[in-house]
């Protein structure tokens, strides 16, 4: 009986396998086919989606590309119009300048006429530019629309303001030789708005003459306005794209098609969506959809999608747009390859389930064979699998215990073995040592990571040559080790122990045929002094390891009762200077620059001051420091570049004498994509000119990182604010630095102004340095003078500015001006 019970057993364990293999293969085979169906339409989907998010994102981009190029066109509008009028005047004074000289075998009055002649026919700007010529008294020589008023007095003339404007004329080239005029006139064929004129007047000194020229702001913006629209429908993108312009009457301003120019947009649409079109443009721009007025041959319906957006300067709406056609006509044609690929996958699975059940029916049969001779053996076998099994507990236990990689005891090891030693309480001392290996991504990263766990191993095993009964070491993670030292009594014995673990890394590591030099910082915690249970004793070791890495590569640390006070005042210093900023504690200080020639104050240094009530007075080294790190930097910046320019305006009005000013800034301001922008909105804000501020970079930060935003400091110079490398020298500075970034100024370290009176080469150094400003064309300051020997010999040298306690020590405001009232009458 127990022999046919056998055998009915047999059987089934036969069919089983038969019976799951079948159940299993038609699953499989389901859900594949289930599965092909959802990701042909999650495909066709997700194709739609994505090709409408980036249609719509590409045509967005174009807009916003044109805007912001219109706009720029119009922020240098005046600028363009100044140089253009300023280059005619001085080509009339060329003129006029020449026929002077070619002729001076003829009589003054010969060659006035000459003079006039030529230059009274002469015609510019579309015809509406002339020149006209004054006396120093105020009467006519030549105004080519006045004939009748030729050598009569105009000095009474006055425009549509009742301004002397010919006065005002004779006045400029009398104290500066030349300059730029306005006044206002109404336009001849418009006597109702007033038109605003710049004009450009340069003194003609043979004759006491006053040449000119003037244009009306409008008619140039005007100009300026056509060029652009001009170039607008010009631009192309692929076969059907460009932008159209709209004025806010409709008319159509700009078009890929010229017959539409000039037309009302509002004549091809319903007056819905016109409307449509402009709200749209109106609200921070966006998305419409229409029938197209305009349709290329190749496209088969008007439907289109557009973005749209509002330029409120000129009343103008830019856009861009795709045609839906065209975008149907894609989607159906990548759909139709997603169908084939779908439809030849789908057919790939029929082939691989027919073999996959051909295979599972081989392998089921050969499974059934095999399972009737195993069948025999299996009773054998238990015994066998019994003792395995035991041996297998055996290295589980160990692998519970011991890491993988290394073989060293693991953290749980560690639990018990330090459990053990606190319990017995023999050790006066029990040291944690947290190891960190220094630089070991750069070794992973170098040679592969087998070669960094080749590293890890060997490393490990020289741990466990330095170790005696009462010690253990275990991996921690990645490439951090913890040792316990328990058999130590004093203080010295553990420094001891933590020397062999140092000197373990004064050799090189042989790994894959690679000899590999590396270095370990160490943190030590020691109990009972630090903590009471391991958990606590590994996080002070953790702290002390912190501090360690911050000292640099390679360095031992032992815990301090300071160091958690550290890093609570770091903490608590991050949470103050949100909380500065908002209360308004950060001041400023002005240290005085002064000329080297006459030592009068020509320009200061802002330097912040944070007066907190939980600190009281902070280093400005340590809270820009934590600024930077928790990411107020950009706000404490701006507020400090506020502050100064707004003081400075105060006591030093714009002019030709004013104060200039100097602000350091942190490399980390530099990298914020708004850094420009928000700077040049607080410096407008604030009044001041901008080629009185100049902006210091610190040499030390790595020029290198920032090399990549030259366009960002071209365009802080033609802004006008000026650029410095603050402690030129002592950096990774270059001569090629000079000529790849637009610095105005380099400022002297003081560390050698301190030595090179003393020293020949720092001596030497500080004159090259001021050769090498007075070649590359700018200023040099010297920082940290305190004595008169420096004094004369930087002046000596003809260093520019000095700067330092000789002078004056940072002041506040007011200090500041009773210094410069000080220094300005002793004078």
């Amino acid at each position: 009986m127990d022999n046919s019970l056998n055998k009915n057993l047999l059987r089934i364990i036969q069919l089983i396998p038969i019976i799951l293999s079948t159940v299993f293969t038609l699953i499989i085979i389901t859900l594949l086919l289930i599965n092909n169906r959802i990701e042909l339409k999650e495909n066709i989907s997700s194709l739609r989606a994505e090709f409408n998010e980036r249609q719509k994102l590409q045509i967005k981009n174009r807009v916003d590309t044109i805007y912001q190029q219109v706009s720029y066109e119009r922020d240098r509008m005046e600028n363009l119009l100044k140089a253009d009028i300023k280059e005619k005047v001085y080509q009339a004074h060329d003129i006029a300048n020449a026929i002077y000289t070619d002729n001076d075998d003829k009589s003054a009055d010969d060659v006035q006429v000459l003079i006039v002649t030529a230059l009274k026919s002469i015609r510019f700007n579309n015809g509406r530019g002339y020149y006209f010529i004054y006396d120093m008294d105020g009467n006519n020589i030549m105004l080519p629309h006045h004939p009748d008023k030729d050598k009569t007095y105009l000095g009474d003339m006055k425009d549509s303001r009742g301004n002397y404007f010919i006065r005002e004329f004779i006045a400029l080239v009398k104290n500066k030789h030349e300059g730029f005029a306005k006044w206002w006139f109404y336009k001849p064929d418009n006597k109702v708005d007033e038109q605003e004129k710049i004009g450009f007047v340069k003194h003609f000194e043979p004759y006491g003459w006053v040449i000119g020229s003037g244009e009306y702001v409008e008619e140039f913006e005007t100009t300026v306005k056509n060029d652009l629209l001009h170039w607008i429908s010009t631009i192309r993108f692929g076969s059907n794209g460009y932008i159209f312009v709209l004025d806010d009457n409709g008319v159509i301003l700009a078009h890929q098609n010229n017959e539409l120019i000039t037309q009302v947009y509002g004549d091809y649409q319903t007056e819905e969506q016109v409307n449509i079109m402009f709200d749209t443009a109106k609200n921070n721009g966006g998305y419409v959809t229409y029938d197209s007025l305009y349709k290329p041959a190749h496209m088969t319906g008007p439907d289109k999608i557009s973005y749209v957006k509002w330029y409120p300067d000129w009343q103008w709406v830019m856009g861009s747009g795709v045609y839906v056609t065209a975008m149907e006509e894609y989607l159906q044609q990548k759909e139709h390859i997603i169908v084939q690929q779908n439809r030849m996958e789908l057919f790939a699975l029929i082939g691989f389930s027919l073999l996959l059940i051909l295979v599972v029916g081989f392998f089921t049969q050969h499974l059934r064979s095999r399972l009737t001779r195993r069948f025999s053996q299996f009773e054998a076998k238990i015994e066998t699998s019994f003792i395995k099994l035991k041996n297998a507990n055996g290295a589980m236990r160990h692998m519970t215990l011991h890491d993988p990689l290394t073989g060293l005891p693991n953290r749980t090891a560690l639990d018990t073995f330090v459990q053990q030693r606190l319990t017995d309480g023999n050790a006066e001392y029990l040291a944690i040592a947290f190891v960190d290996i220094d630089n070991f991504k750069y070794v992973n990263d170098l040679y592969g990571h087998t070669v960094g766990d080749e590293l890890l191993c060997a490393i490990s095993r020289q741990f466990e040559t330095i170790l005696d009964s009462d010690d253990m070491v275990c991996r921690f993670g990645g490439d951090e080790f913890l040792f316990c030292f328990s058999g130590v009594n004093m203080e010295v014995e553990i420094a001891a122990k933590i020397a062999k673990i140092n000197a373990i890394f004064d050799t090189k590591m042989r790994c894959s045929e690679r000899e590999i030099k590396s270095n370990c910082s160490v943190g030590v915690s020691v109990f009972p002094d630090d903590g009471q249970t391991l958990e606590v004793l590994i996080g002070k070791a953790d702290i002390a390891l912190y501090k360690a890495k911050g000292q640099g590569k390679g360095k031992i640390c032992l815990f301090e009762a300071e160091f958690d006070i550290q890093l609570k005042r770091q903490h608590l210093m991050k949470e103050e200077l949100y909380k500065a900023l908002e209360r308004g504690e950060f001041k400023v200080n002005y240290q005085p620059q002064v000329n080297v020639n006459n030592k009068q104050v020509v320009s200061v240094e802002a330097l912040c001051r944070w007066n907190s009530p939980v600190f009281g007075v902070v280093s400005p080294v340590e809270f820009i420091t934590a600024a930077e790190k928790c990411g107020a930097i950009h706000a404490l910046g701006l507020s400090i570049i506020k502050i100064a320019c707004e003081e400075m305006l105060s006591i030093s009005p714009n002019g030709h004498d004013a104060l200039a000013l100097s602000i350091n800034i942190s490399p980390i301001q530099v990298i914020e994509p708004e850094f420009f922008t928000s700077i040049k909105q607080v410096v407008n804000a604030t009044g001041i000119d901008s080629s009185r501020v100049t902006f210091e970079l610190t040499e030390s930060a790595a020029i290198d990182s920032v090399l990549g935003l030259s366009p960002l400091f071209h365009e802080l110079r033609q802004f006008g604010f000026g650029l410095s490398l603050d402690d030129f020298g002592t950096g990774f500075s270059s001569l090629s630095y000079l000529g790849d970034l637009p610095f105005s100024e380099i400022k002297i370290d003081r560390s050698f102004i301190n030595k090179f009176l003393a020293n020949e080469q720092s001596d030497a150094l500080v004159k090259t340095i001021i050769a090498i400003g007075n070649s590359f064309n700018m200023t040099v300051v010297a920082e940290g003078v305190e004595t008169q020997a420096q004094y004369e010999k930087l002046r000596h040298y003809n260093c520019d500015l000095l700067q330092g306690y000789f002078f004056a020590k940072p002041l506040c405001l007011n200090e500041l001006v009773a210094h410069i009232n000080r220094v300005s009458a002793g004078a």
